[in-house]
């Protein structure tokens, strides 16, 4: 059977989220992702599998992983959510811990009402896994996938335990400054074009990127920064390569107070370097 070449895009985006490794935290601990890119019109069943690493050293506690696949066609208007919804996945989870290799089981995974592909799965911590691997195989023929999609990958290892805050794990946030502070971004393109909830990826425990089109072509990036012993603050930056109209949303999870921060359709978007954003130290 012919098997369909992938270029690979972005093989590996990964944060390690210093300070949340603490068990009393509940919070997610490591988040990887990446996307490959289908070159031609071809049916989902003959795609290659997609395969997902993290790597997590020293994990002793029970966890939660967690991977999403998302395609992310050119042409949204012409391959819809409908299509997506005729395939089928099957996720296989192993692990690599000081004993060996671990299998952690498959599942056969429908897509959910956004297309999005979710394998979630709860991981004793007495494996002691230090390298988490999700491989992402199509079951079924249709739909055919046009050329030019790409493949989005997302996978996240979270504490497990009273409290745990899945939002950290929501495809479209970014949890900032140890987890206190949770960035989102709803944006618009021109006339009929696509618009939606962007995608996000953290690459520190301050700063993290979001992309609205598909996961090559990376729009907006986002820091929060604890400025407190300067002037009390938190800061806000963030910098975006679009002109599309955009609102990004960043909540401060401990105050509940946000700030929106926005760009009008057609107007290159301006950089944003707000020092006075959040008076909610410490």
């Amino acid at each position: 059977m012919h098997r369909t070449a992938f270029a690979v895009i972005a093989v590996l985006i990964a944060g390690i989220f210093a300070g949340a490794a603490a068990a009393e935290d509940w919070t997610p601990v490591a988040t990887t992702g990446g996307s490959v890119l289908v070159e031609e019109d071809t049916r989902i069943g003959n795609l290659d599998p997609i395969f997902s690493e993290l790597f997590l050293p020293d994990q002793d506690e029970d966890v939660k992983l967690t991977s999403i696949v998302q395609l992310f066609p050119l042409d949204p208007g012409l391959f819809g959510i409908k299509k997506v919804k005729k395939g089928r996945a099957k996720a296989t989870a192993t692990c690599l811990s000081p004993t060996g290799v671990r299998s952690l089981g498959s599942k056969t995974v429908k897509p959910d009402e956004n297309g999005n592909f979710v394998y979630t799965d709860d991981i004793s911590g007495d494996l002691n896994c230090d390298l988490f691997e999700v491989q992402w195989d199509f079951l079924r023929k249709k739909p055919v996938i046009p050329g030019g999609t790409s493949i989005g990958v997302k996978t996240a290892v979270e504490l497990i335990g009273p409290g745990a805050d899945d939002e950290c794990f929501d495809p479209t946030s970014l949890c900032l400054n140890d987890d206190r502070f949770r960035a989102e971004v709803d944006w618009r393109s021109f006339g009929t074009g696509p618009s939606g909830s962007a995608l996000g990826f953290p690459r520190t425990d301050d700063t993290g990127l979001f992309f609205f089109f598909n996961p090559d072509n990376w729009e907006m990036l986002v820091k929060v920064l604890d400025g407190c012993s300067v002037n009390n603050h938190f800061w806000v930056f963030h910098a975006a390569t679009t002109n599309v109209e955009y609102t990004l949303r960043v909540t401060d999870t401990q105050s509940g107070q946000s700030r929106d921060y926005g760009n009008t359709l057609g107007r290159p978007a301006p950089a944003i370097v707000d020092t006075q954003a959040f008076a909610t130290c410490p």
